[in-house]
């Protein structure tokens, strides 16, 4: 799309190593190339995935953060196919890009025995959160059917101090909360029952996080982190639209026909610190947008250029006849 991006081939050679991905706002995102991450805005107590050290971020690919799970036939046989999780194979190949600019990281893998390409884009936007756009691609020469879950997994709550989740992590579940909130625009909200304190007084929480998503249009939505297991086992879960003393998931299934060359696309976006009236007028938004990936993409793009505008007072912008040393210059 015009930008310009690092890339590594064939990452998953490499041991696992860490990224920090910037934004011209207060969000902050710690990556693993393996797909492990902590987010969030502010401090730590605003995290939208569990605020780790680097070593267990490295252990939670598919554990906290996205999930994805395809099935799709070849030579009359029903193939599951999970990217990011499965061995390294020949015909598997997995690349990393990561944006001059240092806001945009994609994971991407191409099942040559499938003829697919996945891959998911992490953006942050002032105005919506964090965005994962999710691209599925037929690169095969015939049209093809495929079911699909894909989402995020251990979306914590706003409010929760970290040291609570690291020390005793089973018994802040126990006050957490999971509801759709909106089942037309897919809106969700992650939230605490109650502030976890040590005395007996009246604590509300009162901001929470939420997730929403836009395109896959036909989806069904489930905050039931078990409805995976029921995907990888051939079975249906019933969607779940409320889920309380377990770690919140955001997880869209469906299933589509790709024609030959075409992609399919869709967007999760999450953001914390959300109060009432800032959910209600998401609502509102997203009952009165026919497309919000438009207003996403915009907003991205703004942040990018504020990002460019900041680190330009910083002498960052030096140009030469040589793409690489522009960008390390950057």
């Amino acid at each position: 799309d015009g930008e310009g991006f690092y890339a590594i081939p064939d990452v998953d050679r490499l041991g696992p190593f860490l990224m920090s991905v910037i934004s011209d706002s207060d969000h902050w995102m710690f990556v693993s190339s393996r797909g492990g991450l902590t987010a969030g805005r502010g401090d730590a107590g605003s995290a939208l995935f569990p605020y780790e050290t680097d070593d267990r971020i490295h252990l939670a690919a598919g554990l906290t953060g996205p999930v994805t799970a395809i099935r799709a036939a070849t030579h009359d046989t029903a193939v599951i196919w999970r990217p990011f999780t499965e061995p390294p194979s020949p015909r598997l190949v997995r690349n990393l890009y990561k944006s001059v600019v240092g806001n945009q990281v994609i994971f991407e893998e191409i099942n040559h025995d499938l003829g697919f390409g996945f891959r998911y884009r992490w953006a942050p936007s002032d105005r919506f959160g964090f965005v994962r756009t999710a691209t599925l691609t037929n690169l095969a020469d015939r049209t093809a059917r495929v079911d699909l879950i894909d989402g995020l997994v251990n979306v914590l709550p706003s409010g929760l101090d970290p040291t609570l989740y690291q020390r005793m992590n089973n018994l802040t579940n126990a006050y957490k909360r999971s509801e759709v909130i909106d089942a037309p625009t897919r809106l969700s909200v992650f939230s605490l029952e109650a502030q976890i304190v040590d005395r007996p007084d009246p604590a509300e929480a009162l901001v929470g996080s939420t997730a929403w998503s836009s395109g896959l249009a036909g989806a069904d939505l489930t905050l039931d982190r078990r409805a995976i297991e029921a995907f990888l086992a051939g079975e249906l879960a019933p969607p779940a639209s409320l889920v309380t003393g377990r770690p919140g998931a955001y997880l869209l299934t469906a299933t589509k026909t790709i024609a030959p060359g075409e992609n399919e696309t869709w967007q999760i976006i999450a953001d914390v610190r959300q109060d009432q009236r800032r959910v209600v007028r998401l609502r509102s938004y997203l009952r009165a947008t026919a497309d919000p990936a438009l207003d996403i993409e915009s907003s991205v793009r703004d942040g990018t250029a504020r990002l460019v505008e900041m680190l330009a007072g910083s002498d960052a912008l030096q140009r030469s006849g040589d793409r690489v040393a522009t960008a390390h210059q950057f």
